[in-house]
């Protein structure tokens, strides 16, 4: 189990540092804390997709893993009071809703195990999903939110050896 675990996450940390090097923050970008957040990830090599401003007013910025064979967008959504932003993974898996009950329990269990993310079930869509909220103050934002970020793609990637085979072909 330790050994799946440690190998689980050197492979995450390989994609992550293997992820191509985006260009230059855009010049769109409207909050402070986005853009602090998306230098470090120049800094860091790694590719994302600032998607601007959302209904809510949140500027949303999409980072994409290859966790699990499986590509996992995380969309984060930085909040226009510069001390809070929502992390979320959608549709981690899409299930029979027959299994609708098997699969809440293995939601409790990761929810049980693992504190980086709360996963939940959309029972009207069959769906689980990751979220995270990262509260800062006005500054650290960026290492805080990219933390945050690790940490769940390690948590989201864990948990999908658990929820895949529920996975409704």
């Amino acid at each position: 189990m330790m050994k799946r675990m440690v190998s689980s996450v050197l492979a995450l940390l390989l994609v992550l540092s293997l992820s191509g090097v985006a260009l230059a923050v855009p010049s769109e970008v409207e909050y402070r804390s986005t853009r602090r957040f998306l230098e470090l990830m120049d800094d860091q090599g790694v590719k994302y997709i600032h998607e601007g401003l959302d209904e809510e007013q949140d500027e949303v910025v999409r980072i994409t893993y290859r966790l699990e064979d499986e590509n996992v967008s995380f969309r984060l959504c930085f909040s226009e009071d510069g001390e809070h932003c929502a992390i979320y993974a959608w549709d981690l898996a899409a299930f029979d809703p027959a299994d609708t009950d098997r699969v809440l329990r293995e939601v409790n269990s990761l929810n049980r195990q693992y504190h980086a993310c709360v996963f939940t079930v959309d029972e009207t869509e069959a769906t689980v999903t990751a979220c995270a909220d990262v509260i800062f103050r006005t500054t650290g934002s960026d290492e805080i939110c990219y933390e945050a970020l690790q940490g769940m793609a390690r948590v989201v990637n864990a948990a999908l050896g658990v929820l895949l085979p529920y996975e409704k072909e």
